[in-house]
């Protein structure tokens, strides 16, 4: 399924789970992004960005959000990237996930260790021949931002388990001592301790993507001339009040790696 970029960005991203609506031949799936295929961002000033990042963190802190999780101060360099976007060449990739399915008529149950076991087109149930499987889209998602897919409650011994889709209280039910009994599906975090229940996958409570919108990413040799100092700054008011040509500016911006304006030297500039 083709995408454009800005779908791909925003919707996308790494690490998270998101669904196919499926077609008439084959049935819905979700699937876990793992990659993108991507390619560095050129001639933009990459410190720009990361002072914005920066200061929307401190934002977001000040505000009481929990932001012990985000001290960029000890990563050295940001890698600013885009999908590639070749046509022929994925440009994300992901696998089906969770591997957890039943069936929609007898409530049949199993887990599959590789998306390579799931047939394609339409799946019947291995169980009763007569039912269309379907994936339990749901996984466990939890506030330190821990996640990971759906399992099947453990039983000890080979014990049939059934699931029912109207049964919002997320069981599995199965027979013991020829009574039936049930299990909730929750987990301990494995980052934290806390009880996680499942929620739908492509739930918005489950993902908060953080993005900041910039007209200007600014190009690198305007980012370069602006950290030498006051004199730059001058040079760019300048500019803005029609003190100085746009042909003035160009041949300064092109000049920047020259001793004209070493960085952090202030020299007179008259605007």
């Amino acid at each position: 399924m083709k995408r454009s970029k800005n779908q791909a960005i925003f919707k996308f991203l790494p690490e998270m789970w998101v669904s196919d609506g499926g077609s008439s031949s084959n049935i819905a799936m979700t699937s876990k992004i793992y990659q993108w295929n991507t390619q560095p961002m050129e001639n933009i000033y990459n410190s720009f960005i990361e002072s914005e990042i920066n200061r929307q963190i401190s934002m977001f802190g000040e505000r009481g959000g929990d932001i012990s999780s985000f001290d960029i101060s000890s990563i050295e360099k940001f890698s600013i990237v885009e999908p590639k976007c070749i046509d022929g060449v994925p440009d994300i990739y992901g696998k089906i996930s969770p591997l957890f399915f039943y069936c929609n008529k007898c409530g049949n149950t199993f887990s599959l260790s590789s998306s390579k076991d799931i047939p394609a087109g339409i799946w019947k149930c291995p169980d009763c021949h007569e039912g269309l499987v379907r994936q339990l889209q749901m996984i466990y998602t939890c506030e330190c931002g821990y996640a990971e897919p759906i399992s099947l409650p453990y039983e000890p011994g080979n014990i049939k388990m059934k699931y029912r889709p109207t049964d919002t209280s997320f069981k599995v039910f199965y027979k013991k001592g020829g009574v039936e009994r049930s299990k909730e599906f929750y987990i301990k975090c494995k980052n934290c301790g806390n009880n996680l229940r499942p929620d739908n996958v492509v739930s918005s409570r489950n993902y908060k993507p953080f993005y900041v919108k910039t007209i200007n990413l600014v190009e690198k040799n305007q980012g370069v001339f602006y950290e030498r100092g006051l004199a730059a700054y001058k040079v760019v008011v300048s500019r803005w009040f029609k003190h100085l040509s746009e042909d003035g500016y160009n041949k300064i911006i092109k000049n920047v790696y020259s001793n004209t304006f070493p960085k952090n030297r202030t020299i007179g500039l008259a605007i």
